[in-house]
This record gives structure tokens, sequence and C-alpha cells, in this order.
């Protein structure tokens, strides 16, 4: 059987739509709107007869079509009136017999929820004064440290905070102020301190954010909106250093930027999705780009092979053991062999030039920067041209470098450089080709 619990809030509401005391014709599409209808025909029927004043019943009405094609009523709780308790079950029961042949002209669907019901309905006078609705009061809830001191203080509603929340620290010091369900919250370092401020509404953050070192400088600003940062932010050092700013949209699109000590630019890029891609751009504390570094030094280090000149070349070598051919070998062992030819003339270089596509790579302190180039080196057949890459490595900010010839393959420059980030890949070369010099 189907218990709907019909709200006299709900069937007044609906009253208050109704064309004076004419009963409302039934007009509707599901069981419950029909249902409610004609609970409040029964309702007005009632109130048409003013001969009765300050008078309330309760009437229950079922109907199982399992068990009956009529519908039953009964007086429930009396009004005191006998004569005003059979007019309100009489006229709840015309209203709900009524009903039923509109319930037949319904959707299947419909008619199926109208097979069993029952409903215990307030009817009374039109004059019979509203109940006045009683709001629940919170309650003050309070807990204590073991060493007495007030831990938290606030009121609940139910097992929800509302209105004033204050929490402390174990030795008295206030650690947050707060409003629920929405409102500014303060959270306090354990000097006293302000840590933190903020709106929140239902747990989230919306508007500016304000944060703070414990020695009261600015730590950072941020702007929110529905717990997601958006718009401008920064942050800053304990002595008041700018170190990033950011500019988001609601997709989390937009720039970051970090900051030296010194105020100079440290790295810019944009950001996809909350997530930085595209050209990562790095800077020195003198504000020189560090990938500009890199390819100077790798300039170098590449005129020394076409110069022969191996003291130079070898002060971009790495000094580290690998795994080789299944032995562990010092990596200046395998570039001996290399620097043997360069030596004996068996190896030569015409000219290495560097492309705009570099990438650069920081881990911590460490830099890492991919650069790729072609080399041009003679050959018996004529002028060859290799595709190639440098990937160099530095703990300087782009002072000192090494490198290793990217085409030796991923497993060698990963070994020598111990961990290439993840973000950095390693193509295959083409073969070399061989160049037609008239063209040129």
């Amino acid at each position: 059987m189907k218990l709907l619990m019909i709200t006299t809030s709900a069937i007044a509401a609906l009253l208050l739509s109704g064309c004076g005391s004419k009963a409302p014709s039934i007009d509707c599409d599901t069981f419950e709107r029909c249902y409610i209808l004609s609970l409040i025909a029964g309702q007005k029927s009632l109130q048409s007869h003013t001969e009765f004043n300050q008078l309330k019943v309760v009437i229950a009405v079922d109907y199982d079509v399992q068990k009956s094609t009529e519908v039953q009523t009964k007086v429930k709780e009396s009004s005191g009136s006998t004569e005003f308790d059979a007019l309100a079950k009489q006229s709840l029961h015309d209203s709900v017999a009524a009903l039923l042949p509109v319930l037949a002209t319904l959707p299947v669907e419909e008619q199926e929820k109208s097979e069993s019901f029952s409903t215990d309905l307030i009817m009374k006078t039109a004059d019979y004064p509203d109940e006045p609705i009683i709001e629940p009061e919170p309650d003050l809830v309070e807990g204590f440290f073991d060493n007495g001191q007030l831990k938290f203080r606030g009121y609940e509603l139910g097992f929800d905070r509302v209105g004033h929340w204050q929490t402390f620290y174990e030795d008295g010091t206030l650690r947050y102020d707060e409003h629920h369900p929405a409102g500014i919250r303060k959270r306090f370092h354990e000097n006293g301190l302000l840590a933190q401020e903020g709106f929140f509404d239902e747990g989230l953050e919306q508007g500016e954010f304000t944060d703070y070192h414990d020695n009261g400088n600015l730590r950072a600003k941020r702007n929110f909106k529905d717990g997601q940062i958006v718009g401008f932010a920064e942050a800053y050092s304990e002595d008041g250093t700018l170190e990033q700013r950011a500019n988001f949209d609601a997709r989390g699109n937009g720039t970051l930027q970090e900051f030296w000590p010194n105020g100079q630019l440290k790295w810019d890029t944009a950001v996809i999705n909350g997530q930085p891609s595209g050209e990562q751009k790095y800077y020195d504390p003198q504000g020189e780009r560090v990938v500009a570094k890199a390819i100077a030094a790798a300039k170098v280090f590449q005129q020394s092979i076409t110069d022969n000149d191996i003291d130079t070349f070898m002060r971009f070598i790495l000094d580290e053991e690998i795994m080789f051919e299944g032995t562990r070998v010092a990596y200046q062992r395998i570039i001996w062999q290399f620097t043997e030819k360069m030596k004996s003339g068996t190896f030569s270089q015409d000219l290495a030039s560097f492309t705009e596509s570099t990438q650069m790579f920081i881990d911590g302190d460490e830099y890492y920067a991919y650069l790729p180039m072609t080399i041009r080196t003679p050959s018996a057949e004529g002028m060859m041209a290799r595709e190639s890459a440098l990937v160099g490595y530095s703990t300087d900010i782009g002072k000192t470098w090494k490198f290793v010839d990217a085409s030796d393959g991923y497993d060698v420059v990963d070994a020598v450089l111990f961990s290439l980030p993840r973000e950095l890949s390693i193509p295959l070369f083409p073969e070399p080709k061989l160049l037609d010099m008239r063209s040129e």
C-alpha cells in the first residue's frame, strides 16, 4: 500500500491558487497531483459550511483496489463535534471517489501508482488558526583539552555546525574563528598572529583569500570560485619577496611565473588544465635565459670537436660510471675511444648548427637542456649531414654544463645523467644523408 504524507503547507499553497470557494476541476497528468487536487476539493467543500467555527478533525482515507473498489474514510482524531466530523468524512470521501474515474485516464505507469494509497488528512474550518512553526534552537557545544583548557566552542543544529565557532590551541590561543554554513573564517598561528582570512560557503572558498607567515608578512593572495583558484594569485617568502605569480581561468588555463630572491624572473610557462605546458622559460638570477647559456656552452663543446681541442672537449664530459655492454665502466673510457679517433684524424667534424626547437627541464637544483642540432662531417662520398641532439646537464643554474650526445641512445644518456626528467624524450634519429654541396 502506498502511504502518501501530504503536508498541510503543500495543500495550503495549492488552495491559494484556487478560484474562490468553487471546488477546482481536476486537471492533472500525474497520480500525485491528481490526488492532492482531490484532497483540496474535499477541504474546500468542508470549508463552504460556515455554520462551524474553530474546529479541526483528522480523517483517514484508504483505498486498495485489491480489497475493494470503494474509498474508505474514517475519523481518526475527532473535532469534538459529531456533526462536523461526519461532514468532513463525507466531503473527503466524495472528493476522493470523484478522483477514481480521472485516475483511469492517466498513463499506465501513473495508474499503477494509484492502485493503493492511504493518507491522514487534517481538515479544519476556514477560521481555524494556523499552528505556529517552531524553529528548533541550536545547541551550544564545547570541548576541552586534558588540561581543562577550552578546545572548541560553537553551535550545532542536528549534526551540522551553525553560527559562530571558535577553536583553540592547547595554551588557550585562538586557532580558528569562523561562521557556518557561510561566512568569514580566520585561522591563526600559535603565536596569535593571523595565518589566513577568507570567505567560506558550505566548505568552499569564495572570493579573495590572504595568507600570512608567522612573522606577520604576507604569504599569499589568491582569488577563489567554488573552491578553485580563478584569476590572480601571488605567493611571497617570509621576508616579503615575491616568489610566484599566476593567473588562471576556471578551467585551470593561464600563466605561471617564479622569481629569484632578487626579484628577477626565474621561470615562466603557460598552464593548461592546471599543468605546465609548452615552452618552459628558465632564467638565472641575472635575468639571462638558461637555455641561451646552454647553447653558448654547447657551441664551445661542438667547436672543440671541430678543432680537435681535446682539453676543452673533456671539460664538458661527465666522469661517471655506467653499464656499457654488460660491464660497469667509466663513461670517460668510452669517450676516450672517441678522442683517440680525434687525435688520429679518423674522425672530423666540419660544422654543428643548433635549431630553435630547444627544451628546458628542471628537477630541484638540476637543469636539463635538450638541444637539437645538425652535424656536418666529411666522408669519402662527400659531406654528410646527421640529425642529433645534445642533452645538457647543469647544477649551478647554467654556469657550467656537461653534455651527452643523444644519438648514443636513451639508455646511455639516462645512465650518464643518472635520471632524465620523465618529460624528456629522445627520438630515433634518421640515418646521415649526403649533402648536395652544389645547392649551397
